[in-house]
């Protein structure tokens, strides 16, 4: 993400983690990341549509499993969310994957998908069971073309102008349920709670993804580390809930009062409800572009970026 560093620097510079210099703040935390492995036998690999809704459910499950809100490991998962939401999928099959499914964490099924989900570790200490699996290249793909999303049901369109492996699009959809989660009151998460976290993962038309983006839905703008260029538009999250809704945590973010203001603010520190970790009414302000976040000029995905996507807000503004 490009900081000004004037404003990281000089008078607008904050204090408490929610000014200009949030992002700055952010980068310069220790970063974590979210393990993801996929179960992909060499003869029966799953389906890259089973693949994709399985990462972003898996997600889903994750953040609302009780070790994780506040259990073991609420304070792993505090720290990875303190810096970039990063997630990194990884592949095995055999005995790689009976080693991984030993590890602390959650397999979630979906379809002909089966995937692991763990903790969020340091992105320089990883288990050396999860270390060795392999990483990149991990590519699947559909026998039959995925059928047309439910009516009502949440979907993650993926942007038609960015190709990705499937391992490097199951991390961008999970991102993408993840800013959904967080932009829904509490009801609106109980439901989906309640329905196990249905969604679809679909490729969206053109046009479609033009329309999205008048939306104001949760758009996902990828951090440049593997297979795409910085601020690269990868997903938008279509939760029927959001649609018609302006962002109700669009502006800088309010943490709740404590003692000492001078420290920086984390994601730790901040109000906890309902099934998750979730913020308190912000602070408002005007909507304006974002001069932190442009498209990658070598993405043809960049020409159908509408300024008025850009939103001074806590999450959709991440590079993640």
């Amino acid at each position: 993400m490009d900081v000004d560093g004037t404003a990281a620097h000089g008078k607008d510079a904050s204090t408490d983690g929610t000014g200009p210099d949030a992002a700055e703040r952010r980068d310069l935390a220790p970063q974590w990341v979210l393990p993801l492995v996929i179960h992909a036998e060499r003869a029966t690999p799953p389906g890259r549509t089973d693949a994709l809704e399985a990462a972003a459910r898996a997600v889903l499950v994750f953040l609302t499993d009780p070790r994780a809100v506040d259990g073991e490991w609420a304070d792993a998962v505090a720290a990875w969310m303190d810096g970039r939401i990063r997630k990194v999928v990884r592949r095995a099959r055999g005995a790689p994957w009976r080693r991984a499914v030993a590890l602390p964490g959650i397999t979630v099924q979906h379809g002909t998908a089966e995937l692991r989900i763990y903790p969020p570790v340091p992105v320089d200490a990883w288990p050396e069971d999860l270390a060795r699996l392999q990483v990149a290249g991990t590519e699947l793909a559909d026998e039959t073309p995925p059928a047309d999303p439910g009516a009502g049901t949440p979907v993650m369109w993926l942007n038609p102008e960015v190709e990705m492996t499937a391992g490097k699009a199951m991390a961008q959809a999970g991102h993408a349920a993840q800013l959904a989660w967080w932009r829904l009151d509490d009801k609106a998460r109980e439901r989906w709670a309640d329905q196990d976290f249905s969604l679809a993962v679909r490729i969206a038309t053109a046009a479609g993804w033009a329309s999205l983006l008048a939306l104001d839905l949760p758009l996902v703008r990828d951090g440049g580390f593997t297979e795409v260029a910085p601020g690269t538009c990868t997903v938008i999250a279509d939760h029927p809930a959001l649609r018609g809704l302006r962002f109700r945590h669009g502006g800088q973010l309010r943490p709740r009062p404590r003692a000492n203001p001078s420290n920086v603010t984390t994601r730790a520190e901040w109000e906890v409800s309902g099934r998750g970790r979730q913020l308190r009414e912000p602070a408002r302000v005007p909507w304006m572009p974002c001069r932190r976040l442009k498209p990658a000029p070598t993405q043809a995905a960049s020409r159908l970026v509408d300024k008025s996507t850009y939103r001074y807000d806590g999450f959709s503004r991440w590079s993640l």
